[in-house]
This record gives structure tokens, sequence and C-alpha cells, in this order.
């Protein structure tokens, strides 16, 4: 078991296509490296593992499904529409004993790089390690959460986890307990939880491991520390793993940032290359996205430009990343 990297992802069937196209581009990008995908969920379909498992065929990679009861998430609050929010807190009770470390991963996300680097960080004495939030390092989340904005708060979405420190330490009892006695400080429910009970335990990684495309916003408008300013510049050129945090999302018709085409090109690779894209607004909010659209195609209306940072040519940096993409494969 050691010669692969063990990666867990914790979709639920709303989240089964990006899933697969995370999936996609993990291989894709890391060919050379044999790679386990450990798939958690409470209400997987039959047809979506499937389609896992064709992502998966002539590969190096291996998959493992791991099925949560739901009748274990009884009582917790379902922040964001779904408990499988909270999945990421079982990893250590789940997963094989022999497996001491694994690399989580939000189902929101693509690979552009190379997971060795990321994979190599050692975590031994941490809990495990992230990057700086950029959207959560704010005042009113520490005064929240009641603890120290020195101990900073990092975005789960990309967390290298030491599974033998998570055990030895019941780590997963001590968030359930929190959850139940402060359910109303919860926000981001089990990011809170984890920032909370690992604060100023866990080890700092580069923003190019979980980056969000508000990046490309100007450095002064980011909630983040000056001091990660020179890896956030270095970030937007040589991103890792992007994340698709907010809404809506490359699988939504109303994203249209340029990250979305190479999140298609990984989309177009996987068994649901023939799904349509679907409308995230709904009602009334719905109908007034196709007039402005509709309006803007006709040249009688001008959609205010995205805050980015106005010395970035966001397209061209795009298009680089997305040579180096289709480079980096043809050369494995």
């Amino acid at each position: 078991m050691t010669g692969y990297i063990e990666i867990v992802i914790g979709p639920d069937e709303n989240y089964a296509l990006p899933c697969g196209v995370l999936m996609q581009s993990i291989l894709y990008t890391n060919p050379d490296i044999e790679i386990r995908f450990h798939i958690i969920s409470t209400n997987l379909s039959d047809r979506s593992k499937s389609n896992f498992h064709k992502i998966t065929e002539n590969t190096k990679a291996a998959i493992i499904f791991y099925n949560i009861d739901p009748g274990r998430l009884n009582g917790l609050p379902p922040l964001h529409g779904s408990l499988a929010t909270y999945s990421i807190l079982f990893i250590a009770n789940i997963l094989p004993y022999e497996i001491k470390k694994i690399l989580y991963l939000d189902a929101d996300m693509i690979v552009v790089d190379s997971l060795r680097e990321l994979w190599e960080v050692d975590i031994s004495g941490y809990p495990a390690a992230g990057a700086f939030s950029i959207m959560n390092d704010d005042i009113r989340n520490y005064n929240r959460l009641d603890y120290d904005c020195t101990k900073g708060y990092y975005n789960i979405g990309t967390q290298l986890i030491n599974l033998d420190y998570w055990r030895k330490n019941n780590i997963l009892e001590e968030a359930l307990l929190f959850i139940k006695n402060n359910p109303e400080k919860l926000k981001y429910c089990d990011q809170d939880v984890l920032n909370v009970i690992l604060a100023g335990k866990w080890k700092t990684i580069s923003p190019r491991f979980n980056f969000f495309q508000n990046y490309y916003m100007p450095l002064e408008d980011l909630l983040i520390r000056k001091r990660l300013h020179t890896e956030i510049e270095y970030a937007r050129i040589n991103p890792c793993i992007i994340h698709f945090i907010s809404n809506p999302k490359p699988w939504h018709k109303e994203y249209n940032m340029p990250l979305k085409k190479i999140w298609i090109f990984f989309k177009n690779m996987t068994p649901w290359r023939s799904k349509n894209l679907k409308y995230y607004y709904r009602g009334i909010k719905l109908q007034k996205y196709i007039l402005m659209r509709f309006l803007t195609i006709m040249g009688l209306y001008r959609k205010s430009s995205w805050n980015a940072d106005p010395s970035l040519n966001m397209t061209t940096i795009i298009e680089k990343i997305y040579d180096q993409i289709k480079e980096r494969n043809s050369k494995q």
C-alpha cells in the first residue's frame, strides 16, 4: 500500500459528475503516479460508481468505495444542503488502519499539475496540512468561533491528513462533541470544526495546492495575510489544484470564467462527456440571467467585468496553463 498516493473524496450523488472530472484530471496530469481513490459517500448510485470505474480503466489507479450509514450523521446540522459535508470527519475511522496518511480533496476541484510535491510534505507530528483560506481569514470568523486569529484559518478542500494522529487523539469524537455543544457557531460546518479543534496545530502548504479563482483579484482585496502575497503571485501562474469554491460552478451554464475551458477539457474525457450543463439559478433570477445574456449577445447590454487584477491578463494565463496540461501529459 505504501506505493500509492491515497486520495479521499467525499461526494454525494449531486457531485458525482464533478467528482468524476476531478478523478480524470488527476489521472491525466499524474500518469506516472499510482493513485488509489477512496470514495466516501452516503448515497452514490450504482451508475455513478460504474462511471468512476470506467475512469480508472486502463490506468494504474485503484478505487474503493465506502458507505457511511446516514444514521451516524443524525443530529448534525445539514449545512450547505447535505450531511455528506461531514464525511471528512469519519475518514480515520473508516479507512484501513494500515493507511497512515491521505490526501483529501473536495469534489469541486481539478488537478492541473503533479501531486508528488504535495504528497511528500512531511506531516509527522501534525494532524493535517492545508492552505490559508482567502475567504475566511477574517476577524469575524475568529470572533464567531472564539479562538485566536494568530492561529489562522485554513480551507479544508485540500488537506493532507495524518490518520495516525487523528486516531490516537480521537479527532472524530472531539469534532462531534464540538458540533453538539456549539451548533450556533457553525457556518462552514466541518471546516469550522476542524479549524477550532486543530487551531495552531496544522501545517501550512502553498496556495497553489488549493487555488481559488479569487486569487486573480487585486491582492489588496483578498482576506489574507500580506506575507502570503508572494506565494499567491506564484500560484497565479503555477496552480496545481484549482478549487471552484463559489456558485455557480463550471458545470453550471452561468459560470463564464476562463477556467471553465480547463474543466470542460477534463469533462470531455469522462463518461459524463455528453451530459449537458445545468442552470444554477432558479425562478426570477434565472429569467433575469437569460434576459441579460440575450441582451449581451445582441449588444444591448454590457455586463460589468469581474474584479480581476488589472495587471493580469487572465485569458492569457489560463491558455498557458491549458497548454502546459496537454504538454505535460504528452511527455509521460
